[in-house]
């Protein structure tokens, strides 16, 4: 599994949005409407990295990380979070990285 510094990134704000007591007391809609703000987060890791991620792939990655959270809503647990990992890794998708 490759697994690229970015989509590490993403799967920590994952990880970290789901650790907040009331994410669980969240609708799904309300978990939706944390694409901005995790685009934004992506996007400021991105100038750590000195590099230059494509837009869709900051949408995939955002998407992603939307998926992976309604997935813990509806009941899938963290304290393993491989799987959160898998969800981000690469060889899951044909989108572009880098400019």
């Amino acid at each position: 599994m490759n697994v690229t510094p970015i989509e590490i990134h993403a799967a920590a704000i994952c990880l970290d949005i789901a650790a907040f007591e009331d994410f669980y007391q969240q609708t799904e809609d309300e978990i939706l409407d944390y694409f901005p703000s995790i685009k934004r987060m992506i996007w400021e890791h991105e100038f750590h990295l000195n590099c230059q991620l494509t837009e869709k792939y900051v949408d995939h990655l955002a998407n992603r990380a939307v998926e992976v959270l309604v997935k813990c809503k509806r009941g899938a647990h963290l304290n393993e979070a491989s799987w959160v990992i898998r969800s981000f890794a690469m060889e899951a998708t044909n989108v572009k990285y880098l400019h």
